[in-house]
């Protein structure tokens, strides 16, 4: 049963034990819940510090006094503190404990230990800063490894005690010894109970058997496995050498002291002189062997003549020596048990006596367990080095260079061939990182191979899936009805969309755009199949919505990738005007009519491809000569600009509203650049078609001009547009109007689009003319730097146009019918409209 100062001292123990690890655990779950988490750096680590620092002043005041040494759990507090909470407020939590320790002595805290108590409590903080910060790179050791620094810590406090005790070392061992197993193994557990109370309270738990542990934390725990067992079979070993030699020791003593005696006891006896025996007893009385032994002198029979005076041997304790010599030869080393304590002991026979050297076996042991604890404590301190030089060793030598190497092999993981690995600390790294380089060149050499031929199979692809759509405009020169125009731009090199166009009889074109799902190969493949069924069954005599049921009745065959195709179909009697027409699931297309555009916003049935079994329905509207229809996908109103804002519908409306008079070629161009201007800087999302119709009028006559930007190369073309426009019929008067708008636009384009640069660009000049309406649309193009021509103030200044304020035109409205400027690329385009 525990005794009642025991149970108290147990008290003290745990609580000392105990409170810094609830305390750890208490500031780590405040810091997540309260605003603790709001304290800057510096503030939390000296709040922390002090705090700490009062729990290690506390280990000290609720301490044992023994042997004039305070045992006690101090130093786990600047451990703790350091390890788990940051590394100065170890360091501060450190000197104030080790500074109270000192002045504690004052106050009966053991006088002692005083400097070696002090200097281990500081240097606990430090020691647990420096840790956190080279070993654990401010990350929580493990249970097992937080319990060997708390280990550390101590044995190092403890030969700090021997130490600053040369001139003691016995006193220095009685000190240590008492307080070794409950200072080490109370600060080590706390150590390591603070690692599971803070792990649990931050939430990370103790295992994470998700991921496999870093190749830092297999070090140090193999390392720790290898130094205890180092560590228990050399103590095992110096041990039982230091046990034996001991023993031998002790055997030496016994005997120097029979040496000794057979001198003095031979003297007396054979001087014969009465009273002998008193003789004797004087000189055994005073006669030590080693520090705590003694001779007995016992006649042959084992009766008791002679001991140390302190000894206190009876003739029944000379009878139990005498019975425990039986068998025993002389010098031989015996044993025995006397008076509660246990003898080491050699006997000789002197004259007619049985001299007996005794000594305490606990006077033996005292050297071996001297021995033995300071080789311990110094093991322990010597491993502790080992461990923390080889693993920053290791660290440097092979950890950073893996990290190193994943580094790069991440950026290679990530696409970026073209890094190398150069990481040559050691050959085995030299030879690794020749071994990747070779690996990604060699890698980067067959996709560059296999890139040149998926590029040449794309662009063969480009090539078939271009040929596949009408290019030739106009497509039918003969047919005065109707003038039409479209292109298609892929995201990619070849993509989904597509448009069509062809005569199904002598008085009707079919023509449609259509968006296939996804991009690339797979795309253009279902294309060129949706395109193919479409075109067939249009060109039949069947009604146009079965032409589009059939069509889609076809493309759900086989259709394992689930692809399908938005389409916009029409049928236009250019006799009568009469257009019919099936949206299955496309965008809305615009129409002008009397000069304005309105949506086609009639839904017709599904998207083809999904539902075989889907019926569609076909509408019917009826053009007047002028109307004009604007198809298109969503690349064009899904168009996005860098902050990820789309095209939209309502700017695409309010775009052809200000292009009312433009004809379809002219028309797609501005709209195409325009989409392309909103997009600037951002990667083209989707393929991009647009097809345009005018009703009523005769399909364009075309032509090109390209000349330097020179005043010469445009007085040229000037000419040239004069001469083109005077053999259209062109009357007098609107040739001088377009002469006076062509002089000012390539002058402007001239002074303001190659001022800064100085070189000497090219202007391109393309028109269309319309018989049917009398009307020419000019294009002109030049690649010089983006100024918009129709905006200078520099020699053209004339009103804005209030009809669309923000536009300085350049010539009145009289002179043109329309106007308009983008930037295409690196292209800047004017277009004119001029009827007569």
């Amino acid at each position: 049963m525990t005794s009642a100062p025991d149970a108290l001292i147990i008290l003290h123990f745990a609580i000392a034990t105990l409170l810094p690890v609830v305390t750890a655990a208490l500031v780590t779950y405040l810091r997540r819940t309260t605003r603790l988490s709001e304290l800057g750096y510096w503030p939390h680590q000296i709040f922390c510090g002090l705090l700490f620092g009062a729990i290690a002043i506390s280990g000290t005041e609720l301490g044992i006094v023994t042997h004039d040494a305070t045992m006690n759990v101090r130093d786990a507090a600047p451990i703790i503190a350091g390890l788990y909470l940051g590394g100065p407020a170890g360091i501060i939590a450190g000197i104030i404990g080790g500074v109270e320790r000192w002045f504690a002595a004052l106050w009966g805290r053991g006088i002692f230990t005083r400097m070696a108590c002090s200097i281990a409590t500081i240097a606990a903080g430090f020691y647990a800063a420096a840790l956190r910060h080279n070993l654990f790179e401010d990350k929580r050791p493990a249970p097992p490894i937080a319990f060997a620094i708390g280990v550390v810590v101590e044995v190092l406090h403890l030969l700090l005690v021997f130490v600053t005790n040369f001139d003691d070392v016995a006193r220095a061992f009685v000190v240590v010894q008492a307080c070794n197993f409950p200072m080490i193994g109370c600060n080590a557990l706390s150590v390591a109970l603070a690692s599971v109370a803070v792990s649990i309270v931050s939430g990370d738990g103790l295992v994470h058997r998700e991921n496999p542990p870093d190749i830092n934390g297999v070090i140090r725990s193999r390392m720790l496995g290898v130094a205890t067992s180092i560590f228990i079979a050399t103590v095992a070993f110096v041990f039982s050498l230091m046990a034996s030699f001991s023993v031998t020791g002790a055997k030496e003593n016994m005997l120097l002291g029979l040496r000794e005696a057979r001198g003095n006891l031979e003297d007396v006896v054979s001087a014969g002189v009465e009273g002998s025996e008193d003789a004797i007893r004087a000189t055994v009385a005073n006669n030590y062997v080693g520090n705590q032994g003694f001779l007995v002198v016992l006649t042959k029979e084992g009766d008791l003549v002679a001991s140390h005076k302190e000894a206190a041997i009876t003739n029944e304790d000379a009878q139990q020596i005498y019975k425990s010599m039986t068998g025993i030869k002389e010098s031989e080393l015996f044993s025995l048990m006397m008076h509660d304590e246990f003898y080491l002991a050699v006997y000789q026979n002197i004259d007619d006596f049985k001299t007996v050297a005794m000594v305490p076996a606990s006077e033996a042991a005292q050297s071996r367990d001297i021995i033995v604890l300071v080789t311990s404590y110094m093991e322990v301190i010597m491993f502790a080095a080992l461990f923390v030089a080889n693993y920053l060793l290791i660290k440097r030598v092979v950890v950073e260079s893996i990290w190193r190497v994943n580094d790069r092999l991440e950026e290679i993981t990530k696409g970026n061939l073209n890094v190398t690995v150069d990481v040559r600390d050691s050959a085995e790294f030299a030879l690794l990182s020749d071994g990747i380089n070779g690996t990604v060149g060699a890698l980067r050499d067959a996709i560059a191979a296999e890139s040149a031929r998926i590029e040449h199979d794309l662009v063969t692809a480009k090539t078939i899936q271009e040929s596949s759509l009408p290019r030739t405009f106009p497509p039918f020169p003969d047919v005065m009805a109707f003038d039409i125009y479209a292109s298609m731009n892929a995201a990619r090199e070849v993509g989904g969309d597509f448009y069509d166009f062809f005569m199904t009889d002598d008085h009707t074109l079919g023509f449609l755009v259509a968006d296939v799902s996804g991009k690339g190969i797979p795309a253009s493949l279902f294309m060129m199949e949706a395109k193919a069924e479409l075109a067939n069954y249009m060109k039949s005599d069947m009604e146009l919505c079965e032409a589009v049921r059939n069509a889609n009745w076809d493309l759900c065959q086989g259709n394992d990738a689930d692809m399908f195709v938005t389409v916009w179909a029409g049928k236009l009697n250019y006799h009568t005007g009469e257009l019919t027409y099936v949206n299955a699931g496309h965008n809305y297309p615009l129409l002008r009519h009397d000069g304005t555009w309105s949506w086609l916003d009639k839904r017709c049935g599904l998207i083809l491809g999904t539902f075989e079994t889907a019926k569609y329905r076909q509408e019917v509207i009826k053009l007047e000569p002028g109307d004009e229809i604007l198809l298109y996908t969503d690349g064009v109103n899904e168009a996005f600009n860098v902050e990820g804002e789309p095209y939209g519908n309502k700017r695409l409306e309010e775009f052809v509203a200000g292009h009312t008079g433009l004809n379809p070629r002219m028309l797609v161009g501005v709209l195409r650049a325009d989409v392309r201007r909103w997009a600037a800087g951002a990667e083209q999302s989707d393929d991009i078609t647009i097809l345009c119709l005018e009703y009523g009028v005769a399909p364009e006559a075309t032509g090109v001009i390209t000349v330097p930007a020179t005043i010469k190369g445009l007085e040229e073309l000037r000419r040239r547009i004069i001469s083109t426009v005077s053999q259209l019929n062109c009357p007098k008067e609107t040739q001088e109007a377009l002469d006076h708008v062509v002089e000012d636009l390539l002058s402007s384009m001239v002074d303001y689009g190659y001022s800064e640069t100085g070189d000497v660009g090219k202007v391109q000049f393309s028109y269309m003319y319309d018989p049917i309406e009398h009307s020419i649309s000019m294009s002109f193009t030049d690649w010089g730097d983006s100024v918009d021509p129709i905006n200078q103030g520099g020699g053209l200044g004339v009103s804005p146009d209030e009809d669309r304020p923000g536009i300085a035109m350049t010539v009145s409205l009289d002179e043109v019918d329309d106007i308009a400027y983008v930037r295409d690329g690196d292209r800047n385009v004017v277009a004119i409209k001029k009827s007569w």
